[in-house]
């Protein structure tokens, strides 16, 4: 996977042949008066794995708004039933949202609020947890942007690690907190207009107070939740050091 390094040592393998095709999927974050960033994040990581050749005509992509965190979680169910139902195997996702790191137990992927109860807002450990298990490809990987989604701290555990147990699955956490980037190897502001988009964690401000705005390593978990490189699992954003491409 040379589009994110960290990933190359872990899914970079022999091509293996899946004869019904495979799904790469984004989940992005869309609350109503938004700038659309988080949906011009995720459509322009769609545009360049299939730039790129890591997405395929033979693929389908699916590309899921959501506002609330009930909205997320039949997301996730549609693409379980598409891959089930079509006996596809799904390759690749990301999820383009908040997160919150907390020590109550109340913390994980954010969504907007509702005083409708069914939608909720916190997917947390226990949801992540309840998830319908996708069938992943043999050298599948998850991505998930939201801030600190990569660092355990004092909570005792991280949505990144969690989601690699619970869905088998190569996961990607951020080591700190998100910012939109016009560039991916460095923090350059974006605007309204800025369509090549990225959400990730950069060596500035909450994460680096006198960083030079790199882009950091992701926090790279294997399947039994063993972390693989990145920072110490209980590093705070303020500990970890920016690393270049």
């Amino acid at each position: 996977m040379t589009l994110i390094p960290e990933l190359a040592r872990v899914i970079n393998a022999p091509n293996v042949c899946y004869a019904k095709g495979r799904i790469f999927f984004a989940i992005y974050y869309d609350p109503p008066d938004d700038d659309d960033a988080f949906k011009r994040a995720a459509l322009y990581w769609k545009k360049r794995l299939e730039l790129h050749g890591v997405a395929s005509s033979a693929d389908e992509f699916i590309v899921r708004p959501v506002n609330y965190e009930r909205e997320f979680k039949l997301a996730w169910r549609h693409i379980h039933s598409t891959a089930v139902t079509k006996g596809m195997a799904v390759a690749g996702g990301q999820i383009f949202s908040h997160a919150s790191k907390q020590t109550n137990g109340a913390d994980g992927l954010e969504f907007n609020d509702s005083s409708d109860r069914r939608n909720g807002q916190t997917l947390k450990a226990a949801e992540i947890d309840a998830l319908e298990k996708l069938p992943w490809a043999k050298y599948g990987f998850l991505i998930l942007s939201g801030c600190n989604t990569g660092l355990t701290g004092r909570r005792g555990w991280c949505p990144a690690r969690r989601f690699a147990r619970a869905q088998g699955v190569v996961t990607v956490g951020q080591p700190g907190y998100g910012y939109f980037s016009k560039k991916w190897d460095e923090y350059v502001e974006t605007t309204a207009k800025t369509q090549e988009i990225y959400l990730w964690a950069y060596a500035r401000r909450r994460n680096r107070f006198l960083g030079g705005g790199n882009r950091m390593k992701g926090v790279v978990f294997k399947p039994d939740g063993v972390q693989i490189g990145g920072p110490a699992p209980r590093d705070g954003p303020f500990m970890v050091a920016g690393s270049p491409m």
